[in-house]
């Protein structure tokens, strides 16, 4: 669990992100999105960074029932991790998963909104964040991660992917067309 631990405080701060990969994750690029994952014997952590325009078309509080409709949508897809990711050689058990999207949700109907506060912060550049905590077996004979989000999501053009085991890291730019990330 050490080597998840590191990874997800890494993250946290983008230093992994910016050694690996060689930028900062301080950019804020539509059509791109950022893959950790941290393996550790059987377990696996995958956190997923995307702006929302490639997950649901826009970057604003939902503002209608289409809109809403749209985050419900992509929470449900973003919430089935075995749909999304698939190990080699491998079967995988999802023992959590968490998606954060209040940069797009709607805000609660009993929001009290008599204030004179000014919501237009609402409208800067929201991102959906997806962690995944599994339980694979047979992890050591998987070779390669194969990531269905640009099915799942079309507008997501580039994934810059990034991984982390207990002897090798490694980073991989993912594309439709390259959807696989070798992870030994």
């Amino acid at each position: 669990m050490l080597i998840i631990k590191t990874l997800i405080t890494l993250c946290g701060f983008g230093l992994y992100s910016s050694l690996v990969i060689g930028q900062s994750l301080g950019a804020h690029v539509h059509g791109v999105a950022t893959l950790s994952t941290a393996i550790e014997g059987n377990a696996v952590s995958i956190e997923l960074h995307s702006p929302a325009a490639n997950i649901v078309g826009f970057e604003h509080k939902a503002s209608t029932e289409a809109e809403q409709n749209a985050v419900d949508n992509a929470k449900h897809t973003l919430s089935d991790a075995l749909a999304l990711f698939s190990f080699s050689g491998s079967d995988c058990v999802l023992k959590h998963s968490e998606v954060d999207m209040s940069g797009v949700a709607k805000q609660a109907e009993s929001h009290d909104h008599s204030h004179s506060h000014d919501h237009s912060h609402d409208h800067g550049h929201a991102e959906f964040v997806a962690s995944y905590h599994l339980e694979c077996d047979n992890l050591q004979a998987a070779k390669s991660l194969t990531v269905s989000l640009f099915k799942a999501f079309p507008a997501i053009e580039k994934i810059e992917a990034q991984w982390l085991t207990t002897n090798k890291q490694g980073a991989q730019i993912l594309t439709p067309s390259n959807n696989t990330l070798l992870v030994k």
